[in-house]
């Protein structure tokens, strides 16, 4: 992840065999970004977003241009450059982390808990599991985008589906970061958390959600409530119709199994959207458990309608019946 700039920058010019726009590059990076030289350019260590960004940048520069107009072009792109757009510089002090999050934070938790779909106290404590993970290094070029920055987009894209130009301008980050760095975050939530989205694994842990159901809810012998949700996704290619739903839109299908509480216990998620609730339960790992009694003391979990009838699955009457 960690790369020397002096190497990348002649590993990408070294196709044009110019030593000219070499030196010339070499020199304005000194003169612009002012890097302390002695007999050689000092080495750098840059993260990885800044590395690809200047592989852009000297690509553009370098595809399909003979070697006599190199210079000319080397000179105009350095001089029309954006490193940062001056709007977005100013995110520590009108972004809506700083302002509009830490204001509901202290001041109406109800509202934050909307955005976010989570209380700050329970924030901070997913914060602390992926920080290390998703915090990149701050440059002498600029200064890495926060980890807690980071988590309320993604968060805020995760339970509202806004577009990331929107998400730009509340938060003051770019689209191009944006949509590189919130499947990272997904990716190191689902590492972080994966262990706490379990089945229970002996008869104390199946009796506290049975004695959850029963004190809650009114309900004794039940262990869960599952559901199917439909997932909205951009079709892939060449898909047809099998992602096509009932909804009339595209997309991919979660089922969760959740206890008493509204805690995940089971999950299963990419079936496509064509297929019913309960032809994805048939299919999901957990249906051949649950026909091998995994359920302790003749036990049942609750489903809707579209699930099958089964001695270990309680659901409505079809239709309503009047007396």
């Amino acid at each position: 992840m960690l790369t020397v700039l002096i190497s990348s920058v002649i590993r990408c010019i070294d196709p044009l065999k110019s030593e000219e726009a070499k030196d010339l590059l070499l020199n304005e990076i000194e003169l612009n970004w002012e890097f302390q030289t002695e007999t050689n350019i000092q080495a750098i260590e840059l993260n990885q977003h800044v590395e690809e960004d200047y592989f852009l940048f000297i690509e553009e520069l370098v595809s399909n241009q003979p070697n006599g107009e190199v210079e000319h072009d080397l000179e105009v792109l350095l001089e029309k450059r954006i490193w940062t757009r001056p709007w977005i510089l100013r995110r520590k002090e009108r972004g809506s982390s700083a302002l509009l999050l830490e204001e509901l934070r202290c001041e109406d938790i109800g509202e934050f808990k909307s955005i976010l779909r989570m209380s700050p106290d329970i924030f901070d404590i997913l914060l602390s599991c992926v920080a290390p993970k998703i915090q990149r290094m701050n440059t002498i070029m600029r200064e890495a985008i926060p980890a807690k920055v980071k988590l309320e987009i993604t968060l805020d894209f995760l339970s509202s589906g806004i577009n990331y130009r929107k998400l730009s301008h509340f938060y003051r980050v770019s689209r191009s970061s944006i949509c590189k760095f919130i499947p990272e975050v997904c990716v190191e939530i689902y590492k972080a958390l994966k262990e706490n989205i379990k089945l229970p694994i002996n008869n104390e842990e199946w009796a506290e959600i049975e004695n959850g159901f029963k004190n809650r809810w009114n309900f004794p012998l039940c262990y869960g409530a599952i559901d199917g949700k439909h997932i909205q996704i951009v079709a892939p290619d060449n898909s047809g119709s099998i992602y096509f739903n009932y909804k009339k839109v595209f997309s991919i299908v979660l089922l969760a199994i959740v206890d008493d509480d509204y805690c995940f216990r089971y999950i299963d998620v990419g079936a496509c959207g064509m297929a019913s609730d309960g032809s994805v339960f048939r299919n999901c790992s957990i249906y051949n458990k649950l026909e091998n009694n995994l359920l302790p003391n003749g036990g049942v979990i609750v489903a809707d309608g579209a699930f099958p009838l089964k001695p270990y699955m309680m659901k409505p009457y079809l239709t309503q019946v009047t007396i």
